[in-house]
């Protein structure tokens, strides 16, 4: 018997006995515990040989959970070469939060007392939808280096042929999602290295809210000179700027539309990530910040292989269009809201995710239907049929087997939404309409393959069945890739409670306006612009903004045309933007190219294929200084040495550097 068909075995039993009386109830727990045990023994799942494979590669390992917030500097110990972590000395970070857009610059030194250098390894994650764009390093007290993207082998051997020199090079890394790797050679004996990093974020306003988080949560000992300092930039309503994390923050007005910020403390002890709010003023127009860029010089690196791709030669535009919420709101018609919820062990503890569905229930109104079931190995109805949505009705007996569920085995969401799909009837009663809301990780462990590809091809039967996804993640997990795609492709809504500050307002919201089908953006098209470069949503809420990200030949306006709808004839609206001379709108570049960089990183090209797509990625991810999986940023001893190693530093356009940023003091 096969250990996946063993393990659903055994979590099957334990599911059919799970209303029985609580003695049978636990003997079924015990019962399925046992049998996963053997056979997770017997394929050599939990063999301590796996532990050690697991490490084999030579790479510094941290047991335990992800690193957060402030991250964490590995050294090996002089005596028994386990890596022990150093602490942060000093961390000076700086923000300007300047809608469409946010910079963040991180000034840090780490001490590392021991008597020998050391090969230092700082592993550190970042804030989903973050993009790395500078990387340096102080190789002496005063003299700063900055660091340059090159392709990730050649980064590494380069890097290693230095460390056998012992000279002074770096390297940042992409190691998984939001995960980062800095390696850093020597790290002084009783000595400080401080290395510099700055990203963007992209910051999108949630009905005129906006909410920027930082990872700071930190167990290390306490950092004796931290200082976080910035600038917020409008429009925005200076009463509304606001640190719920930081309550010692202190905020200055500076001018109409700008607001300076800054706290200070000494052996200081980060106990919550930074967390800062401001809302704007409505904007009953639409918006456009542009830029335009020169071509690059190229190193004609593969220029004689076909179909290899070209460097640009023209100049381009690049834009972000802001639209505004449409100002039509008329009432939802009632909705037959089909609730998943997900009861496998990769969720953990199921309160959370029992309250996110009691306000899902509660923000249903009168005439609304709801039918609740859970999904993991299948899909388990909490009930028979349809419910009304009364609050004293049948939906709280439901409500209360909900409470009675535990989390166990895995999840197969393809095959649990086959299964659940089947409550709806073939088509919508008139003047009703159709909800699929999914409570969960997002994780489906049984799928082989892309998993966005995956749930790009399975909204077929969300298409079908003429009921669009809306996704919610559980905060505290780690939420897969599946539904985020599915609910893309149905155009629909996915809303990150643990990654995304915004989508807790969003959901909140959504909730209030009684749980409306968002507006499906069937096209989008810019006049001069090619189809594949211009990104936007795939779906559009009533009391939400609309970004769209483009590139085209440099002109003088943008005409932008939205085909709105779920029916054979959607509604077109137009909007004509004028361009403004904007010398300080690079991060446009950045913004729309973190979208195409994306959008091949979900590629699975085939075998003949892969060098072409490798090398697009990293054309890309050099021009706008965009760290990849196929890149790193390496920071060598002096400009002589980018010479010797034959590295161009010619291929990327400037970094967005805006007057508000901060400049790079020696000391």
């Amino acid at each position: 018997m096969g250990v996946r068909r063993c393990c659903w075995a055994a979590l099957a039993t334990a599911r059919a006995l799970a209303r029985t009386p609580m003695v049978c109830r636990l003997a079924a727990v015990i019962a399925a515990a046992v049998m996963w045990s053997g056979v997770m023994s017997s394929s050599g799942v939990m063999s301590s040989s796996g532990v050690a494979a697991a490490a084999a590669d030579g790479e510094p390992r941290v047991e335990g959970a992800r690193p957060r917030g402030l991250g964490q500097l590995l050294v090996p110990d002089a005596q028994s070469g386990s890596l022990v972590r150093l602490d942060i000395s000093r961390y000076h970070v700086h923000v300007v939060l300047e809608p469409p857009v946010a910079l963040v610059q991180i000034d840090q030194s780490f001490y590392n007392p021991g008597r020998v250098e050391q090969e230092g390894t700082f592993v550190f994650s970042l804030p989903p939808g973050a993009a790395v764009s500078r990387f340096a390093m102080y190789v002496s007290r005063t003299k700063l280096v900055e660091g340059e993207l090159v392709e990730r082998q050649r980064a590494s051997s380069v890097y290693g042929a230095i460390v056998s020199r012992r000279r002074d090079p770096a390297i940042l890394e992409q190691i998984g999602d939001n995960l980062f790797r800095i390696r850093v050679f020597p790290v002084a004996a009783r000595d400080e290295t401080r290395i510099l990093l700055d990203f963007t974020l992209p910051l999108e306003a949630r009905s005129q809210h906006y909410a920027f988080r930082l990872p700071l949560l930190s167990d290390l000992r306490p950092i004796w000179d931290f200082r976080i300092s910035g600038v917020i930039r409008g429009p925005l309503r200076p009463d509304s700027v606001a640190s719920s994390s930081h309550l010692r923050m202190a905020f200055s007005p500076v001018a109409e539309d700008a607001v300076e910020l800054d706290f200070r403390a000494q052996h200081y002890q980060p106990h919550t990530d930074l967390l800062l709010t401001f809302a704007s003023p409505a904007r009953p127009t639409a918006t456009l910040r542009s830029y335009v860029a020169d071509p690059l010089t190229s190193d004609g690196r593969g220029a004689d292989r076909p179909n290899a791709p070209r460097a640009r030669s023209e100049r381009s535009m690049y834009f972000v269009a802001q639209i505004p919420p449409r100002t039509e709101r008329s009432a939802p018609l009632p909705v037959d809201a089909l609730i998943l919820i997900d009861t496998s062990a990769s969720v953990g503890d199921l309160d959370q995710t029992r309250r996110i569905v009691r306000r899902i229930v509660q923000g249903l109104t009168p005439g609304d239907r709801v039918r609740l079931a859970c999904v993991d190995v299948a899909a388990r109805p909490l009930h028979e049929g349809w419910l009304a949505a009364d609050p004293a009705g049948a939906i709280q007996d439901a409500l209360a087997r909900l409470d009675q569920e535990f989390a166990l085995g895995g999840t197969e969401l393809q095959a649990c939404l086959r299964e659940a799909l089947s409550a709806f009837d073939e088509s919508p009663a008139a003047g009703r309409r159709r909800l699929v809301v999914y409570v969960g990780d997002a994780v489906d462990e049984t799928q082989n393959g892309s998993l966005v590809a995956a749930g790009r091809n399975d909204a077929a039967l969300l298409d079908a069945a003429q009921a669009p996804l809306i996704g919610i993640a559980v905060p505290g997990t780690a939420s897969g890739q599946y539904v985020p795609s599915l609910a893309e492709a149905s155009a629909g809504l996915w809303l990150d409670l643990g990654g995304d500050q915004r989508a807790a307002t969003m959901l909140d919201n959504w909730l209030k306006a009684g749980l409306p089908t968002p507006e499906k953006i069937a096209h989008v098209a810019v006049e001069g612009a090619a189809a594949e470069d211009v990104y936007c949503a795939t779906a559009w809420l009533p009391h939400e903004p609309l970004y769209v990200y483009g590139r085209m030949p440099p002109a003088p306006q943008v005409v932008l045309t939205l085909q709105l709808g779920r029916s054979a004839t959607p509604a077109a609206r137009r909007w004509t933007l004028a361009v403004e001379r904007d010398q300080d709108g690079v991060f446009a570049g950045r913004l729309w190219a973190q979208r195409r960089l994306a959008e091949l990183l979900r590629q699975d090209p085939e075998a003949a294929e892969k060098d072409i797509f490798q090398e697009r990625v990293i054309r890309l991810s050099q021009e706008w200084s965009l760290l990849s999986p196929l890149t790193a940023f390496l920071v060598l001893e002096s400009e002589q040495d980018y010479l010797r190693w034959g590295i161009d530093r010619r291929l990327r356009h400037r970094y967005w550097k805006p007057a508000d940023a901060r400049g790079d003091p020696a000391s």
